[in-house]
């Protein structure tokens, strides 16, 4: 976890929010990346325990879908995808967004972290790993990647 009271100086409530769970799921250490002359950049500057760095771009969504993949066709998020794609200087890449309302009963958000098979096609390659933060009377983080497929984690 970060030191320096002053590494998330300048987020936005749901970029500090988003820095502070992956904090806590990852070990590292969040900073802000995209304040003062770096406007326009990604959110997020993630360096893990053992020094592997990731940008992060956080986003938000109104609702879960049925199929957690067709948030990347939502333009907001698509631009923010393209964004982080971008990112020079670090190994990792990751897409972080918030869901601002109760997830739906057919979003089937228990069920994502038992499905083996993930639609590959639908995440560009150079994305590392996609976050999903829900709020309400069941907050919950879940995280998909190429290697490990979904995954919940602890809040």
């Amino acid at each position: 976890m970060g030191s320096n009271p002053r590494r998330l100086d300048g987020l936005r409530p749901d970029e500090r929010a988003a820095a502070l769970l992956l904090e806590h799921v990852t070990g590292g250490t969040v900073r802000a990346h995209d304040v003062g002359t770096r406007q326009g950049a990604y959110d997020l500057h993630l360096t893990y325990p053992k020094g592997r760095t990731a940008a992060v771009e956080v986003t938000t969504a109104n609702s879960l879908p049925a199929d957690p993949f067709s948030l990347l066709v939502l333009p907001h998020v698509a631009r923010r995808m393209l964004k982080v794609l971008s990112a020079r200087g670090v190994v990792e890449r990751h897409l972080f967004i918030g869901i601002t309302s109760e997830p739906s009963a057919e979003a089937e958000w228990p069920a994502l972290a038992a499905q083996d098979v993930a639609p590959y096609d639908d995440v560009p390659e150079g994305l590392t790993r996609l976050w999903i933060a829900t709020t309400g009377r069941a907050p919950g983080l879940t995280s998909w990647s190429r290697p490990d497929g979904w995954q919940h984690h602890t809040r």
